[in-house]
């Protein structure tokens, strides 16, 4: 898969034009499928050089370059892919989706006796499942 094709490219603005915004526009979402890392991209210069906000071990702002992203494989030997889904988002809007709590895991051991008598594991359902 190509990580930038030229219709994206296009819509993407140029190095320094979002440099005053404050809440400037992130065009397009980068990520390593095997890891947390991600980067926002908010300027390019046309040709490899990206801008924005990349998470990784910190987040920070830099330049990233396109070549060395579709270059790199993890540890898995996956490439780093482009987020089919993402739409152009202010910035504001990735920052509080970043910030809400990750959901909680529930663990249930169902045993040999609730096979028997399910009513505690019904009852443990109830508590966590919608009223709908």
């Amino acid at each position: 898969m190509e990580l930038l094709p030229a219709d994206i490219r296009s819509q993407i603005p140029a190095l320094y034009s979002q440099e005053e915004t404050k809440d400037p526009i992130v065009y397009v979402k980068f990520f390593s499928p095997s890891s947390n890392w991600t980067w926002y991209v908010t300027e390019f210069d046309g040709e490899d050089l990206c801008f924005g906000l990349v998470k990784g071990f910190e987040t920070e702002w830099g330049y990233f370059s396109l070549q060395e992203l579709q270059a790199v494989r993890d540890p898995l030997g996956l490439p780093i892919e482009r987020d089919l889904h993402f739409k152009p988002t202010p910035l504001s809007q990735i920052q509080k989706q970043a910030e809400m709590p990750q959901d909680e895991i529930l663990v249930y051991s169902f045993t040999d006796k609730d096979r028997e008598d399910p009513t505690q594991f019904l009852e443990f359902m109830s508590k966590i499942l919608p009223d709908d």
